[in-house]
């Protein structure tokens, strides 16, 4: 008999197969456990021959038919630490199938530090089997000798949350997450909750989740809503949907750290299907609980049918109260007829009225109602056969009246210019502000007005449109109307160039990880931090070679320095550094070699523990790096995702970081990586922070990104230049088809070419702008709009005609 497992060794995956009991051909009356170890992504193969291990090239050859019928498998092994080995073994075995069965991945959550007498969830919703079967679940208290207990009265503890009330005591309680596969395959993960009396972090919110409705079709959008959650003492909550992993296809939730989120049932879904969610709810000090909540999904009335489309131009999804908003349906299509309806109706937030809400562009006026709220509007299309198919646009309702895009970077002083960039995605509305210029003390500089008509951008170079502002630290754009998405380009003519993505202030956090210090004879590394707040903040900056610095920023302030200047003894041994006391802070962090620099943004709500690399080139023109920081106090396991162009997923690879330090390397040299890589996620154990830079093989030109992109359904690739390449990435994140409209627009507003694209589940799509739209004019372009029907993840790189400019932005 013989079976197969897979799993980790020395850190690579691999599988084995063992056989029990096998009597060989050449010697009959001999028995022996054998175990072959392939190591995935190579030739190499390791034998254990009654204990003794063979190593080195080979192969293995499966089905031999031997001379009595029985089938047999042949390995052979060459040269191996200086020991010839060279045999064929023919051994019996029924011919069974084998199933290559992937070990599911346990994630117990972060740890916790509470207080006496308080409710405590144990959240393993992130647990998830790559194959996508259903799990099974059991959490146990771990006492000191390691043995697995319930003594502390877990509920639920087989299920993805437990919960438990902690003691009127000082203690360090572990707890142990086990998951168990459809195959019976396991895998574990630990977390400690620490109970002080100074721990407590207030009475804990209570949790509920619901749905608007619990039973669904392919095709329907389902709301999930937190909004009868309860914060203990009436403040604001933090919202956290994910899918709870129970053998249903992955979806994705739109809106998924909003109060209400919601996601679309897979339109070719096989079999009644139960999809669960958990909803998290966490005050600013740390309580919080966990629900979840179930919809029971049917496929389609319309199987095998050619459905419509349904499409909302929603790039934004932000208005002022009061404000006449369009909802614009136009972009629906059917690709084998024609739309013959359309239905509109709002399925949460305060009551609207909807004129004209069976026409293709339906209007309501945003209601006053004193807070900040989320307003989701569904579109149903109907086809000249009766397929209908649906969509939903998220429209967030703002009380207040101004908005803030912050610019936290610019260098304007010596041969150095500044270029920055401002679209306003808001249809049927002009955006309308002030672009303040700031120094490094937080002092106005110079102002200018800001009018950008709707779908329309600005573009200046601060040198030009400014006097006298070498020394400009910053810029800060105020508006009143429209929504503004932007960025800058740092550059010196010639030599070389970065550029980063306009930055919001940061929802939540307090703590900024720097995921990468390169600094030695050859890099510089400058970091940038800008304060975001009225109010001057002090921060200090702990690097892991035991270096510490404090120093205060002021309000709407700057604060730059490089490496090298901050610690000129010790910053060759600087690797990672940690920001705390930055609560309202944001920066970039540039990496410079030469004339080569790559650049990616900074802040404290970047901490994720899933990070996707949309584009990973390896040839001889081109090379990629990619780097992770683990930000926590375990040993962070990472499991690389990869997939090739058409969608297929590859086989997994897995690498460790310790904690606190950083997994650097070229995208060439990640050990078993299948070489058919077009794009990868990482799936962390603990929380991390990510980058990836770009690189031409002459070194010529250089480019950073960051590479904790959110999946969306709409975006704008803010800078396109008729005289330089400009390449798209699309990659599509979801286990279902997505169909992808895209705008190129002029600064005016005016759509200069449109066309639509289809991409398969985790397919990705790469070309020059110009091959996307051969037919167009693309000479006024400047920049690019889309809108999709699932979650896709977009970047831009643009090169000088001359080979030697690079800089990357994501889909904004």
């Amino acid at each position: 008999m013989y079976r197969t497992t897979r799993g980790v060794g020395n850190g690579k995956l691999e599988t084995v197969v063992q056989f029990t009991n096998v009597p060989f051909m050449d010697d009959k009356d001999k028995t022996n456990t054998f175990q072959i170890i392939l190591e995935q992504g190579t030739n190499n193969i390791r034998v254990n021959y009654q204990s003794v291990w063979f190593r080195g090239p080979g192969k293995t050859t499966a089905g031999i038919q031997n001379e009595n019928g029985t089938v047999g498998l042949e390995y052979h092994l060459t040269e191996s630490k200086g020991a010839y080995f060279n045999r064929s073994v023919l051994y019996s075995y029924n011919p069974v199938v084998v199933v290559d069965n992937e070990p599911p991945i346990a994630r117990a959550g972060y740890d916790q530090i509470v207080g006496y007498n308080q409710k405590v969830s144990l959240d393993g919703s992130n647990s998830f089997d790559p194959e996508k079967k259903s799990l099974t679940y059991l959490w146990e208290y771990i006492d000191s000798s390691g043995m697995g207990l319930n003594m502390i009265g877990l509920s639920n503890y087989t299920s993805a949350v437990a919960s438990f009330t902690t003691p009127s005591e000082d203690r360090s309680l572990q707890f142990r997450l086990t998951v168990t596969d459809d195959q019976g395959e396991v895998d574990t993960d630990t977390m400690t909750v620490t109970v002080e009396a100074n721990g407590t972090t207030a009475p804990s919110p209570t949790a509920e989740a619901s749905a608007s409705k619990t039973t669904a079709a392919a095709g329907d959008v389902v709301i999930l809503d937190g909004s009868d959650s309860i914060h203990p003492s009436g403040g604001t909550l933090q919202y956290t949907w994910s899918q709870v992993g129970n053998g249903a296809p992955f979806v994705s939730i739109s809106n998924s750290t909003s109060q209400q989120a919601f996601f679309t049932v897979p339109s070719d879904l096989a079999s009644q299907t139960s999809f669960q969610f958990s909803l998290k709810v966490q005050t600013t000090d740390g309580g919080s609980d966990t629900d979840t909540v179930s919809i029971q999904a049917s496929p389609s009335s319309n199987p095998g049918g050619s459905d419509p489309t349904a499409l909302i131009d929603c790039v934004t999804t932000a208005f002022d109260q009061g404000t006449v908003v369009t909802l614009d349906g136009s972009l629906s299509y059917d690709s084998g007829g024609s739309i013959a309806s359309w239905q509109w109706k709002q399925v949460s937030g305060t009551p609207v009225s909807l004129t004209d809400a069976t026409t293709s562009q339906a209007i309501f006026q945003v209601p006053v109602s004193g807070q900040d709220e989320l307003l989701v509007m569904q579109l149903t299309v109907t086809d000249n056969d009766g397929n209908t198919a649906s969509t939903t646009c998220s429209v967030k309702s703002r009380a207040s009246d101004a908005q803030f895009l912050y610019f936290p970077d610019l260098k304007c002083n010596g041969t150095w210019r500044s270029e920055i960039g401002i679209v306003n995605t808001q249809s049927g509305v002009a955006l309308s502000g002030t672009l303040s210029l700031r120094g490094n003390d937080g002092a106005e500089m110079a102002t200018r007005a800001i009018e950008i008509p709707n779908g329309g951008q600005t573009r200046l170079v601060v040198n030009d449109a400014f006097e006298s502002i070498d020394w400009v630290a910053s810029a800060v754009l105020t508006y009143t109307s429209g929504q503004a998405k932007g960025y800058v380009k740092l550059y010196q003519d010639g030599i070389g160039r970065t550029a980063y993505p306009a930055m919001t202030a940061p929802r939540r956090g307090s703590t900024i990880y720097l995921p990468h210090v390169a600094a030695d004879e050859n890099w510089l590394t400058v970091v940038s931090l800008f304060n975001t707040t009225d109010a001057e903040k002090t921060v200090q900056i702990a690097f892991n070679n035991g270096e510490t610095f404090t120093h205060l920023i002021p309000a709407k302030g700057r604060y730059p320095f490089i490496i090298q200047d901050l610690m000129p003894d010790t910053y060759a041994t600087a690797k990672t550094a940690v920001i705390t006391g930055a609560e309202g802070i944001i920066g970039t962090e540039v990496l410079i070699w030469g004339k080569l620099m790559g650049s990616f943004v900074v802040a404290a709500d970047q901490v994720v523990d899933v990070l996707t690399f949309p584009h990973l080139p390896s040839s001889d023109e081109w090379m990629s790096g990619v780097g992770v920081c683990n930000t926590g106090s375990r040993p962070a396991i990472l499991t690389i995702v990869p997939f090739d162009m058409n969608g297929n997923l590859l086989d997994p690879v897995a690498e460790t970081v310790a904690p606190y330090a950083n997994w650097i390397s070229l995208r060439r040299d990640i050990e078993y990586l299948p070489e058919e890589t077009e794009w990868f996620e990482i799936r962390s154990s603990e929380p991390v922070v990510g980058f990836e830079l770009f690189t031409t093989a002459d070194l010529e030109q250089y480019a950073g990104l960051n590479t904790g992109l959110s999946a969306d359904i709409t975006g704008v690739f803010p800078l396109v230049d008729a005289d330089e390449n400009t390449g798209l990435v699309f990659v599509n994140t979801e286990w279902d088809v997505a169909a992808i409209t895209l705008k190129v627009m002029s600064e005016s507003g005016q759509v200069l070419a449109s066309r639509n694209l289809s991409l398969s589940a985790h397919e990705k799509y790469v070309d020059l702008l110009g091959n996307y739209f051969p037919e167009a004019s693309l000479a006024a372009a400047s920049h690019v709009r889309y809108v999709a029907t699932g979650a896709v993840i977009g970047m831009q790189m643009n090169s000088s005609l001359d080979g030697i400019m690079l800089d990357a932005l994501s889909g904004l």
